[in-house]
């Protein structure tokens, strides 16, 4: 899933006790993401959305 900050979602997970791993960089991408256990056990990850494809601010 694509956000525009892992850093503040990621804070906001851990405010609600769901275990995360750290924020990693990618490797060919150059965004931050984090995985994070859903409730079947599969992981899900956080990734940063590029800037060319976010909104523009209001």
């Amino acid at each position: 899933m694509a956000v525009e900050c892992p850093g503040d979602r990621k804070a906001h997970l851990e405010a609600a006790a769901v275990p995360l791993e750290e924020i990693r960089l990618g490797e060919f991408t150059s965004r931050r993401f984090f995985f994070f256990p859903e409730p079947d056990g599969l992981r899900l990850a956080l990734y940063e959305t590029p800037a060319e494809v976010r909104p523009p601010a209001p």
